[in-house]
């Protein structure tokens, strides 16, 4: 996938989809119930997140943070907030590609990818949280003014020694905007939170490379 690409089509998407009325939502919502309920979401472990091969030095975590989304939907319980987790799951499973696991862990949703780069990833998330937001916000999304809506953490960095998930490390690192990512140039018409995250990571990789060079 070229860099460019995926903003690209984000945006023209964005020009033609204002998001789905209430019947849409409630409709699948309905649909997706029984799944819902079948689905342990109170705690994560490494386990439940990362497949077996994946727990390598440098293996990368992406982190969504749902925080601005509940807040807009009413706050985390009832239909809305059910269906946003719903369709976090539906979404990933669409776009994970050939392989890879996620789970909820509070206003979390965590995602690893199987057999692409660091970059093809970060883009994949982005997309993932791009189609979450717009399904449960509509256009209202695209201006969002929150550059860490996704975030790159090293598996190492936000888990313990046992290799489960430590919350007070997810913190630290979340805290710290995660490992930059270069997302390439973000086209004309992307949404706000994307063109920021990019501004981030290009600040970021730029204080990398400076330091490296003293």
């Amino acid at each position: 996938m070229g860099k460019g690409s995926l903003f690209g089509r984000l945006a023209n998407a964005l020009k033609e989809d204002d998001g789905p009325s209430n019947e849409d939502i409630d409709r699948e919502f309905d649909q997706a119930i029984a799944e819902i309920d079948a689905t342990d979401v109170s705690k994560v472990d490494a386990a439940a997140i990362l497949d077996p091969g994946y727990q390598v030095a440098g293996g990368m975590v992406y982190i969504i943070k749902l925080t601005e989304i509940y807040d807009k939907i009413g706050g985390r319980d009832g239909r809305q907030a059910e269906n946003l987790k719903e369709t976090s799951d539906r979404v990933f499973r669409d776009n994970k590609g050939s392989g890879g696991s996620a789970s909820f862990q509070g206003d979390r949703y965590f995602m690893q990818f199987d057999d692409v780069g660091d970059s093809e990833e970060f883009h994949r998330a982005a997309l993932i949280i791009n189609e979450i937001g717009r399904h449960m916000l509509g256009t209202i999304f695209e201006e969002m003014e929150v550059p860490d809506l996704v975030i790159a953490a090293k598996t190492d960095d936000i888990t313990d020694a046992a290799g489960a998930i430590n919350d007070h490390k997810v913190e630290d690192v979340a805290a710290e905007g995660g490992v930059p990512v270069d997302m390439g140039k973000p086209s004309p018409g992307t949404p706000t939170w994307m063109r920021m995250s990019w501004q981030k990571n290009r600040a970021a990789l730029a204080e990398e490379k400076a330091s490296a060079a003293t």
